[in-house]
């Protein structure tokens, strides 16, 4: 079996990661969604990343720069979506490698959490844990349980409050085994999202995070 390499995206794979995820998801917004945020001042090059087979572009996962707003001010913390792996490949690990090695190169930039909206059994592996635990919600149409976060910083997450929206696009929740809609704010930069209750911190994730 030929060994997956992970590496930062470059501008030669532009097509190949649309590519991947056109043929990942039901439709073109998760591609879209991935120009948006390369095009937003929420992007950082060295979180978008792509999983290589015999030089063929598989799989690609993009964590992306959002803000945490609490009583104490905001914060920068990252959102992890989408992340898809060609049909063909699905069953080969790509996907734990892609989300192993994101995290692994978030850890010494300094960023000090990471939130995905997606399926939680599968990102609990990694070490996500329900939101719900401290009090963090938003107001994607997706159960509770799907928002799952990840301290790199002890103690980090804390109760918090309010968001401000931009404009609006409406995505699927397929990817996360999630049937429902949600309308998320996009903007050039990261998305807000507001919280569904009073308590709790709100976070600003990046669009609706699709996990495969």
């Amino acid at each position: 079996m030929q060994p997956i390499k992970v590496r930062a995206e470059v501008a030669d794979d532009y097509r190949s990661i649309d590519v991947v995820n056109l043929s990942a998801f039901e439709g073109e917004a998760e591609a879209q969604l991935v120009d948006e945020l390369r095009n937003s001042d929420g992007f950082v090059p060295d979180l978008s990343l792509v999983a290589e087979l015999n030089g063929r572009v598989v799989g690609h996962v993009v964590l992306s720069k959002v803000k945490l707003k609490n009583s104490q001010g905001n914060s920068e913390i990252l959102a992890l979506g989408p992340m898809s792996v060609v049909p063909s490949q699905s069953h080969r690990g790509i996907g734990s490698e892609l989300i192993e090695a994101a995290i692994a190169r978030a850890k010494p930039l300094c960023y000090t959490a990471i939130v995905v909206a997606g399926y939680p059994e599968y990102y609990q592996r990694f070490g996500f844990r329900p939101a719900k635990d401290w009090g963090i919600s938003c107001n994607l149409a997706i159960p509770d349980d799907a928002l799952t976060a990840m301290e790199l910083k002890d103690g980090i997450l804390a109760p918090g409050e309010g968001i401000v929206y931009r404009r609006t696009v409406e995505v699927g929740t397929r990817g996360m085994g999630i049937e429902r809609h949600a309308r998320v704010e996009v903007r050039q930069g990261p998305i807000q999202v507001t919280p569904l209750v009073a308590q709790g911190p709100a976070v600003e994730v990046g669009a609706e995070q699709v996990g495969v």
